[in-house]
């Protein structure tokens, strides 16, 4: 092999090396976030799902309320025609 080209690929190992290794610790630091991304988006869809279920059942007791002023009404009603 000539001098140059071994010049060359001693200049370059260490290169494609060092590229190596940040490449993975890169990669590490990304999963490690992605991670907490997925638990805050868990906590979020968590929060929405509450959210939901309150809703739900407010206009639930919502209904129920209308439901027994119309009765209280008509009792009303009732009373002051007798």
């Amino acid at each position: 092999m000539s001098e140059a080209i071994l010049i060359a690929l001693i200049g370059i190992v260490p290169s494609v090396l060092v590229a190596i290794v940040s490449i993975i610790s890169n990669n590490a630091i990304i999963k490690v976030k992605i991670e907490e991304l997925e638990k805050h988006v868990n906590k979020h869809n968590q929060v929405i799902e509450r959210t939901y279920t309150l809703e739900r059942d407010l206009a639930t007791y919502w209904s129920k309320y209308d439901e027994i002023k119309e009765r209280l009404n008509r009792l009303e009603n009732h009373k002051d025609k007798q």
